[in-house]
């Protein structure tokens, strides 16, 4: 029977005391944390703060404002010091308490009016411990003291025993992640030890193989041995065959040089010759005048005679048929004499008035109708000399050498000026002198390389009203080689600018007779470079064939030279820059060129550098390397790069001129013609070639001395390495006389092909079987060339050899 309070309620009812004005002492801190941790907490919280004045500065730390609470992840350290005050302050406490309100369910509130320690465990196990704390906590009719005690210890037990089961939990599932590590190492190892006793096996039977290849090796080692002292002996053989041939080369170069100094005595007998053979023709062309105007009864008309037939008889040579008609000569001139001796006589033993009558006959007789003179003009027609026009030909540049290319022909008449060159090597006079010339005409540029037209600046300003002409194509092409010679801080001092030498050019198409002068010129296609030209030359009955610089070589671009359909020549002036060479064809060079490519890139992993011109011998080996690498075994995966001038050179001025170009190329899109898939042009840029040199690449660039531009940036790049490699074109290392190529001493490879377009000894020879000139001079090369050259064309050909500032004069 329970306790009935005087006013007749329970007696537990009495004993309920409404919520304290504080948490109770022994609530764990953790529970008021993890309670924050909630989010709907915190944000009923802040909404707290936010209504109810002072409540911020009672609840949170100084320095933390309210939206602080709000934030996904509070800091763990704002939490403890919230937790903190609202264990301490009352008015955070019952923030707390009015947050937390909304978050129990209404079964739970419900569930904390009906507790006690009976039915304690059942409500925990319905509504869980921590939920019937939270409702206790809040309950706005409070919990008795023990049930409220009890249940913060239950709450802590369970909580104790929760963070057990959690680090149980972790400790297991590390020790499941050790053993399954420790299963993978198990497995790793049994795959190991296996390998290993593989492997132990293999080199156990390698030791097998290597002691057998030891024993064979010590076998081959002592036959090695043998044919080394065999060789040895072979070797003392060689050498003591090598000092009878360096002794019997010794002889022959001893024999050359006696025969060499026998043919300068000849050439210089020769000269003599040649002066001595002139000198008779010009008395003989004296004396045929003379002849002309004397009359039969003369006194000195038997001398004339004498000297005419005396300098006719020396000029036949020793063949039977000038026997006989220097007999009928000298017959028909002793029966001259003997009548002019009577005539004389007769006349020296008359009256002067018997002579006046005897005048007076002859006289009438003489206009009735002479036959005597008919008679003697008849007989001396075989005798009459034909004079022959003469030629001055001056050398201002590129004789005996090779650069700085001038010459000047005068007819008398006609002066023409070939060519007007500088020495882009720097050595020696740089342009040709053009004061002091005289009278010119017009003057003809054979091509655009700057050894043939460099010094037009000069020429223009020295003479601004002559006419200079060449073809369409070099009309362009040597515009472009001045600016770009001008750009790169070349140029002549003093020269009138390129506008104006753009203006003085007069193109004129191959195969177009056009006067100079008095002379008739024709430009015939020389097989140089895209344009280039050799010159024929006629002025009254007089014919001079100037080459220019010639190929007869089958080129990829352009046609070979085309020789003008004349033979019997007076003057053959041709070029001997490759005169001790012989024939490479371009074929072969490309060849050579893709064999080093593929070793330098695919089995080095290396770089190729190609210096060469920017006129006509980079087209050559783009167009070479694009349309006939393949078949050679160029491989695909090879990337080709085009740099320097080159590139403006093909792009701009090449593709306008495919009508002068080989039949093949000219219906090609100009955009394709050099370059393609694997062939690219590059940026004037540093930085893009520093990206183009992380690959292994090969790289066509101008200049081909390395001495500047792109080609000497790449070399700097590259010749440290033995990786690498460069290819010089024949006239890399000798350009304009040198020995030695800019790299050649360097760490990387070196090779060579040819890609010059000059002819060599035999071509040139070919050149002077088909023309058949009467004279030739030698030009563009060195004076041993020229030598060589003179040597083999002397027993057939008169041979002229300038030098810079000499003058040749000769008749032709």
């Amino acid at each position: 029977m329970s306790d009935i309070t005087p006013d007749g309620g329970d007696v537990r009812d009495t004993q309920k005391k409404p919520p304290p004005q504080g948490p109770p002492e022994n609530l764990p801190e953790e529970f008021l944390r993890r309670r924050l941790g909630r989010m709907d907490t915190r944000r009923a919280l802040a909404e707290l703060c936010k209504s109810v004045p002072g409540l911020e500065e009672a609840l949170l730390p100084p320095g933390i404002q309210a939206d602080a609470l709000t934030r996904r992840s509070g800091s763990s350290q704002m939490l403890r010091s919230v937790a903190r005050r609202i264990k301490q302050d009352a008015a955070a406490w019952s923030a707390f308490r009015t947050a937390v309100v909304e978050q129990i369910p209404p079964e739970t509130s419900e569930a904390v009016g009906r507790l006690s320690d009976e039915n304690l465990d059942e409500l925990r196990e319905a509504h869980t411990t921590e939920g019937l704390l939270l409702a206790a906590l809040v309950s706005e009719e409070g919990v008795e003291p023990g049930l409220l005690e009890t249940l913060v210890k239950r709450w802590e037990e369970e909580n104790r025993q929760e963070e057990k089961r959690a680090h149980q939990d972790a400790k297991v599932k590390e020790l499941e992640s050790r053993l399954e590590e420790l299963k993978k190492d198990n497995e790793r190892l049994s795959f190991a030890s296996r390998v290993a006793n593989e492997r132990a096996e293999s080199l156990a039977e390698e030791v097998r193989l290597l002691t057998g290849e030891r024993e064979s090796a010590s076998a081959r080692v002592r036959e090695a041995e043998e044919r080394a002292r065999a060789a040895l002996s072979v070797r003392e053989r060689l050498d003591e065959r090598i000092s009878e041939l360096e002794r019997r080369g010794a002889q022959l170069e001893r024999a050359l040089e006696s025969e060499r100094q026998a043919y300068a005595r000849a050439a210089e007998r020769l000269e003599e010759l040649h002066a001595e053979f002139e000198r008779v023709v010009a008395e003989r062309d004296q004396i045929r005048d003379a002849l002309q105007h004397a009359r039969f009864t003369d006194e000195g008309f038997g001398e004339l005679l004498v000297r005419a037939i005396k300098n006719e008889v020396e000029a036949l040579p020793d063949t039977l048929e000038a026997t006989a008609h220097t007999a009928r000569l000298l017959e028909f001139m002793s029966r001259v004499l003997q009548a002019h001796a009577d005539l004389r006589g007769d006349r020296g033993g008359t009256s002067p008035s018997a002579r006046e009558e005897e005048g007076e006959e002859s006289e009438t007789g003489s206009r009735a109708g002479r036959p005597e003179p008919a008679a003697k003009s008849e007989v001396l027609r075989p005798v009459r000399v034909k004079s022959r026009p003469t030629l001055a030909f001056r050398a201002l540049g590129g004789a005996g050498e090779v650069g700085g290319s001038s010459h000047l022909l005068d007819f008398g008449s006609t002066r023409v000026l070939v060519d007007a060159g500088i020495k882009p090597d720097g050595r020696g006079q740089l342009a040709p002198d053009f004061e002091g010339l005289g009278r010119l005409d017009g003057a003809i540029i054979t091509h655009a390389h700057l050894d043939h037209c460099g010094a037009l600046p000069l020429l223009v300003r020295n003479r601004p009203d002559l006419p200079i002409y060449c073809t369409p194509p070099s009309a362009k092409l040597i515009i472009s080689a001045l600016n770009d010679h001008a750009a790169m801080g070349g140029g002549v001092p003093g020269g009138a600018p390129i506008h104006e030498v753009k203006r003085r050019l007069v193109p004129v198409p191959f195969g177009k007779p056009f006067e100079v002068g008095g002379a008739t010129v024709t430009l015939t296609e020389s097989g140089h470079i895209l344009g280039a030209a050799s010159v024929l030359l006629k002025s009254n009955s007089a014919m001079v064939f100037h080459t220019g610089d010639i190929c007869m070589e089958d080129h990829f671009s352009i046609p070979s030279a085309r020789l003008p359909e004349v033979s019997g020549i007076d003057l053959l002036i041709m070029e001997a820059t490759l005169a001790d060479q012989r024939p490479q064809p371009f074929n072969e060079s490309i060849k050579k060129m893709v064999r080093v490519i593929n070793e330098t890139t695919l089995d080095r992993g290396g770089t190729v550098l190609i210096p060469t011109y920017a006129l006509g011998q980079a087209q050559e080996i783009i167009l070479g390397l694009k349309y006939f690498g393949r078949e050679h075994g160029l491989e695909r995966d090879v990337f080709i790069y085009v740099d320097g001038s080159v590139v403006t050179t093909s792009e701009r001025l090449y593709a306008e001129q495919l009508r002068y170009m080989k039949p093949y190329l000219q219906h090609t899109d100009p955009r394709e013609l050099f370059f393609g898939e694997n062939i690219r042009a590059v940026a004037n840029d540093d930085r893009a070639r520093e990206r183009i040199l992380a690959n292994p690449c090969a790289i066509i660039a101008s200049p081909v001395t390395m001495q500047g531009g792109a080609s000497a940036f790449y070399r700097r790049r590259l010749e440290g390495s033995e990786r690498n490699a460069v290819i010089l074109p024949s006239n890399a290392a000798s350009s304009y006389g040198t020995h030695r190529a800019v790299g050649e001493g360097s760490s990387w490879r070196v090779e060579r092909v040819s890609f010059a377009a000059h002819c060599t000894q035999e071509e040139l020879l070919g050149i002077t079987e088909k023309l058949s000139p009467r004279q030739i001079i030698l030009i563009h090369g060195s004076r041993r060339r020229i030598s060589d050259l003179a040597f083999r064309l002397a027993p057939k050909h008169k041979i002229h050899t300038p030098e810079v500032g000499e003058t040749v004069r000769t008749v032709l």
